[in-house]
């Protein structure tokens, strides 16, 4: 092996209580803990805006352009002020610093699912909603949030990856996503591929241990049905094509790609910082003479504390960084950008 590419997908999302002084502050530490660490600069922020939404059945001329038709959810319109306070700690990230933006989306909450949850838009969304209904107002969703973070950032957005919430890809697990066209609606507004694997939940893991690309099919699953025709990416296998949708996965699974230390398991494995690093060195991706490295953690999730200015956020765990960086092989810190030319 003569070069080792490390890089990390961090389910980024810093509005999970709300846009409030508490969550700005949050943000501006993430800064500050990532600017000057070698393996923390250069993350992919896989990032869920903040766009709220709530159950309006009646009619409102103002809300059209923020509701699919015929639709009982809207999507609320942000104030100014609200825009301004997220533009002011997003946009450094992604302008001052060298993140790479990408998109997270958790859409449990308006669209149906097994889960019901208790909630007055998941209970009228699972009441009278329909398959075609919640594929508007997803496809809506991806319309608003591309532009937002596009706004935000203040670069096009126009190119990038995916993480799903609860890592449901295309319906893989019914207790959260449905959707049957999600793989093409993605391509459509500009997402390349999907990095939500290897997920929490191993029922969703692709049977293909490698990354792969497959046809966007309008099928549930279809990143593991043979009609989407999915192929691994290799020299000359010619599948990194525009018509083909992209997707990460690994013989690595979650348990040693998670940085999480909320998690106890995930704790009681980082006591052990040889072993973790042996598992990315023996299971992650090797494409010839290169190794690939992907972890994953929720750097904004509410038990580190990012308020608070001795918060550390997973990827900053430094401990295993030095362990990694001690292997013979070339590392290379920073993001990895494996969206790979078209026709390789």
């Amino acid at each position: 092996m003569s070069e080792v590419y490390y890089f990390h997908a961090d389910h980024f999302e810093p509005w999970g209580s709300g846009l409030n002084a508490k969550s700005l502050k949050g943000v501006e530490n993430f800064q500050r803990q990532t600017r000057n660490s070698p393996y923390g600069s250069k993350l992919s922020l896989f990032y869920s805006v903040y766009l709220a939404h709530q159950l309006e059945t009646g009619t409102n001329d103002d809300d059209e352009s923020r509701r699919a038709p015929n639709d009982g959810v809207v999507f609320r319109r942000r104030l100014e002020q609200q825009d301004r306070l997220v533009t002011n700690v997003i946009r450094p990230l992604a302008g001052e610093d060298a993140h790479e933006m990408h998109l997270h989306v958790h859409h449990e909450w308006w669209t149906r699912n097994h889960s019901h949850f208790d909630s007055p838009v998941s209970n009228w969304v699972n009441a009278h909603s329909t398959n075609e209904l919640d594929q508007s107002r997803l496809d809506l969703f991806f319309s608003l949030a591309t532009s937002l973070i596009a706004d935000e950032t203040g670069a096009p957005f126009d190119r990038w990856g995916l993480v799903h919430g609860n890592w449901a890809l295309a319906g893989s697990d019914p207790r959260i996503c449905q959707i049957v066209n999600e793989l093409g609606m993605i391509m459509r507004h500009g997402g390349f591929g999907d990095f939500t694997f290897p997920a929490g939940r191993s029922i969703c893991d692709p049977k293909i241990e490698v990354p792969f690309t497959c046809l966007p099919l309008d099928l549930l699953r279809a990143y593991d049905r043979p009609e989407a025709q999915p192929t691994p990416v290799g020299r000359g296998s010619k599948v990194m094509r525009p018509d083909r949708f992209f997707i990460w996965n690994s013989k690595i699974k979650a348990d040693y790609a998670s940085l999480d230390y909320y998690y106890a398991p995930n704790r009681d494995r980082f006591k052990h910082a040889d072993l973790m690093v042996e598992s990315w060195l023996s299971n992650s991706v090797q494409i010839e003479n290169r190794l690939f490295i992907k972890t994953h953690a929720h750097s904004m999730y509410s038990y580190y504390n990012m308020s608070e200015p001795d918060s550390l956020i997973p990827p900053l765990l430094s401990r295993y960084r030095r362990d990694l960086r001690s292997t013979r092989a070339c590392v290379r810190p920073g993001e990895c950008r494996i969206a790979v030319r078209h026709g390789q």
